[in-house]
């Protein structure tokens, strides 16, 4: 009977694993469009005050940049994915990974990145450390298909951080 018990909680605990990592990494990019929607909609922003569009940029064939003093939601669209992929790793992947080994953060995240299937994403809700500079972080970057979603709040607010998690929750993304 102990075997069987012991079995059909294994069984449990990995559907459990597989189900979690199903629902964390299948979700679908979002488009410029559905970005500034969720721009709008969801914490009323208006162009050219709130938040700007280029196209053809240095790095990305379209890139959206909004914010306030305390959080930056970008949009990055690249002509091929693995652009996409190298931009993610390079610039924050990579970084973010380094300064969690480093100790350098504090707090919370989850991570995940596959560069053959063109997906991945970090959450994090905690303290960088630089230098002698401390300050809270609470935000996420995405990596899907040929676009890379990055939202940062920097010493953010409870109101800041409710802004975030609604904006995310409205592109259908993982929560952080």
């Amino acid at each position: 009977m102990k075997k069987v018990l012991k079995t059909v909680a294994i069984t449990l605990a990995a559907a459990t694993m597989f189900a979690f990592t199903a629902c964390t990494t299948n979700f679908e990019a979002t488009s410029q469009k559905s970005f500034v929607k969720a721009l709008e909609k969801t914490l009323d922003f208006e162009e050219d005050k709130d938040y700007f569009v280029t196209e053809d940029g240095e790095d990305a064939e379209v890139m959206v940049v909004a914010g306030n003093d305390d959080v930056v939601y970008m949009y990055l669209e690249f002509d091929k994915e693995k652009s996409a992929v190298k931009y993610f790793e390079k610039e924050f992947y990579d970084d973010f990974q380094e300064s969690v080994e480093d100790k350098e953060f504090s707090g919370s995240h989850k991570s995940y990145f596959n560069s053959g299937k063109f997906v991945g994403y970090v959450t994090f809700d905690g303290t960088v450390e630089d230098d002698d500079d401390e300050m809270e972080v609470y935000g996420a970057c995405y990596l899907k298909d040929n676009t890379v979603v990055m939202i940062m709040g920097q010493d953010a607010s409870k109101n800041d951080k409710k802004d975030i998690d609604a904006f995310i929750e409205a592109i259908e993304y993982p929560a952080i």
